[in-house]
């Protein structure tokens, strides 16, 4: 398997711990060759000048994955609250769309949130973890994830994924 980072093993599955957790992420994103499926609950990107390093990173990423003819499917959940209508998941859900990448919000009637937080590479490994994309998600609060070359486990995420692509709103972009 020549797309994964160089400092996992090739089987079985490891623990991650923050930093580790983007670091990774980045990895997969930018060594995909054919799909990334990307599922997170909150991805807290603001405008470009104000946004974390590491969040920006993965966006950015994800954006080059996709000019290099990966096929990249981001779902986000809608994420508002009572006391804030303006849903923490629009600008990063912009900013993808703006740049040609598919992104959906999860819109099923039957359950309230896409609580997830997974990435899939190329239907052959899979990253799932405990952490938000942002601030302290990726660098402040206390993170796990795990990440797996098998492909069963792989393919059953990538089932759950597309499951709930069908479910999902297309974001149209702005710009």
């Amino acid at each position: 398997m020549a797309n994964q980072p160089l400092l996992l093993p090739a089987d079985g599955a490891d623990v991650l711990w923050h930093p580790e957790l983007a670091d990774v992420g980045l990895a997969l994103i930018e060594t995909a060759s054919h799909r990334l499926s990307i599922a997170q609950f909150i991805v807290a990107a603001t405008l470009d000048s104000d946004r974390s390093a590491r969040v920006g990173a993965l966006l950015d990423a994800i954006v080059r994955a996709d000019r290099r003819g990966v096929d990249v499917r981001v779902m986000l959940s809608p994420f508002r609250s009572d006391e804030d209508p303006f849903d923490l998941n629009d600008v990063a859900a912009a900013q993808l769309a703006d740049e040609g990448v598919a992104v959906r919000t999860w819109s099923n009637p039957w359950r309230q949130s896409l609580h997830s937080k997974y990435l899939i590479q190329d239907e052959t490994c899979a990253l799932a973890m405990s952490a938000n994309w942002s601030n302290g998600g990726l660098g402040g609060n206390v993170e796990v994830g795990a990440i797996t070359w098998s492909i069963d486990t792989a393919r059953l995420l990538e089932t759950d994924f597309n499951d709930a692509w069908e479910f999902g709103e297309p974001v149209q972009g702005v710009g």
